[in-house]
């Protein structure tokens, strides 16, 4: 009769030390920039997105380390004797492993000391897409660390932080509209596609009219909503924005894909 409550409490101690599914994971290895071996010896610490201090390992023989933190941007200090400290960019993990390559040199000369080696593809099939464009499309991309430092009241106060991106005050007097400087034309509108999650949330198919009378630009009033209407920003993981068809990646293609395209993604829950 004892063997079942001795198992049921081993198997609680087993559930108790595994890592939660909502834990992302950091891996990586510091390497000396002149002869690509690996340091022994470095203190890397990883530190919050605020500067704090969550936690310092020193490497091993091989030069790697590992920290399990919780969902968050975070970035490292790495420092040894005979080399010059180095504290990277900000990095994301959220339910993935990351790895990554940290390189020191022994004088001053700045490089760029950290690169994404892989992720484990467990980050959620939306956002991945989002992932994969941002390390290698053509677009201009505002990612969710942006966005918390800046605290903007509404998704438009982002956009328009971008070269070539306006806003004009819609029709009604609710929300504004985007117009890519690069693409719309002067003369019939041009609406840019607006995409929520993957999904196109605009129509195309609406009239145009004076936005002044002593002004030759034309506002587009086929926006069936306005992109200030999607998602208060806190909820937001990032944003990509396209200016016409250069490099507008093959989802977002459409008839209206030459007037720009924003794309809007929400955090995971």
């Amino acid at each position: 009769m004892r063997a079942l409550p001795l198992l049921c409490a081993a198997l609680a101690l087993v559930a108790a030390a595994a890592p939660t599914r909502a834990q992302g994971m950091f891996t990586g290895v510091v390497v000396d920039n002149g002869t690509n071996t690996p340091v022994e010896g470095a203190s890397v610490t990883l530190l919050s997105q605020q500067g704090r201090r969550v936690r310092t390992v020193v490497t091993g023989f091989d030069g790697r380390f590992s920290f399990v933190p919780s969902p968050g941007y975070y970035r490292f200090r790495v420092a040894r004797v005979g080399y010059v400290q180095v504290n990277t960019a900000h990095v994301r993990v959220v339910r993935d492993s990351v790895d990554l390559e940290i390189r020191l040199r022994n004088d001053a000369v700045m490089l760029a000391p950290i690169t994404v080696v892989a992720r484990s593809g467990r980050v959620s099939p939306v956002l991945s897409g989002f992932y994969h464009r941002m390390e290698n499309g053509f677009g201009r991309y505002i990612t969710r660390d942006q966005i918390e430092r800046r605290q903007p009241g509404q998704i438009t106060d982002m956009l328009r932080m971008l070269p070539g991106v306006r806003t004009t005050p819609r029709a009604s007097g609710v929300g504004s509209d985007v117009v890519m400087g690069r693409a719309a034309p002067r003369i019939g509108g041009c609406p840019v596609q607006i995409f929520l999650d993957g999904i196109r949330v605009n129509r195309g198919d609406a009239p145009v009219v004076n936005r002044d009378s002593l002004d030759a630009d034309l506002i587009a009033l086929n926006e069936t909503i306005s992109v200030d209407e999607l998602a208060d920003p806190s909820e937001l993981e990032g944003i990509e924005v396209y200016y016409g068809l250069a490099g507008v990646p093959a989802e977002f293609m459409g008839p209206d894909a030459r007037c720009g395209t924003v794309a809007v993604w929400t955090r995971e829950r």
